[in-house]
């Protein structure tokens, strides 16, 4: 059984992983609408635009086993057609606070993870490990504010798979990357920002893609969440030609939208 993935857009990726199919923070929503951090108050000011449509629309998906959402309260991570996905999923694995709030919505199937908690998903080419990882949406002084977020850490047959989810380089993802080392490490980049913080990031930068490079000196690197909204500041021009010129070159892996690529190095591909 080979293991597949297929880039849709922002930080949504469809994987095929010990033949089970995950779904990362699904959003299918058209170009053109915009949402707010909060609805009331300060949280009205911080606005974002959704300037790019998914590589392929919701209905070509297909079944899901497992939702990995890194936090469902920000819309280019969780949007209105992306949620249209979820009851179908047979387990969605999130924030804590997340499970919460998509349980009193009626999806019985959500589940909290707090960093450093470990799952088991039993599938059909032996049972794949999940492990929730440290993410921190901005500086830690305005962390609190933007909300709980997580990353993931899966393994399979000795493969190893990383998704950051929204998060900045800190102390708690340096002492994870000590411990849990990837084959493949798909990263949240934008260097997201909005008018009323002026230059304070919400997502990763150059800096920070280049503190995980240095962590993982034999992981392939897969930048993803740059694209397609009004409050990403390095897009494709911005980021991936940077990535590709840095010491890390030979690793950063650039996915083409809406193809359905092999998971693994083709080298290191794994029949069964």
């Amino acid at each position: 059984m080979t293991d597949h993935l297929t880039f849709v857009g922002t930080a949504t990726v469809i994987l095929e992983l010990g033949g089970l199919r995950f779904i990362t923070d699904p959003v299918f929503d058209p170009p053109g609408q915009t949402h707010r951090v909060g609805r009331m108050g300060w949280g009205r000011a911080f606005r974002y635009t959704r300037l790019q449509g998914p590589a392929l629309p919701v209905e070509q998906v297909g079944p899901i086993d497992v939702v990995l959402l890194s936090h469902d309260h920000h819309a280019d991570n969780l949007d209105s057609t992306g949620r249209s996905l979820l009851p179908g999923a047979k387990a969605i694995y999130t924030t804590v606070a997340g499970a919460r709030r998509l349980k009193r919505s009626g999806l019985a199937q959500a589940h909290g993870l707090s960093p450093g908690q470990r799952v088991e998903l039993p599938g059909p080419a032996g049972p794949v490990t999940l492990t929730a990882a440290p993410a921190q949406h901005g500086p830690a002084w305005i962390s609190r504010m933007a909300g709980p977020v997580i990353g993931f850490f899966l393994e399979h047959l000795g493969r190893r798979l990383y998704l950051s989810g929204d998060t900045l380089w800190h102390s708690a993802l340096a002492h994870f990357a000590e411990t849990h080392v990837p084959e493949v490490a798909l990263i949240h980049l934008g260097a997201a920002t909005f008018g009323p913080t002026g230059p304070i990031r919400y997502s990763a930068n150059l800096q920070d893609f280049g503190e995980l490079a240095r962590a993982w000196p034999a992981a392939q690197l897969v930048p993803i969440h740059f694209e397609g909204w009004s409050h990403f500041k390095q897009g494709p021009s911005g980021s991936l030609a940077p990535l590709q010129e840095g010491p890390w070159s030979e690793r950063v892996r650039t996915l083409r939208p809406g193809q359905r690529e092999l998971l693994w190095r083709p080298d290191e591909t794994q029949e069964s």
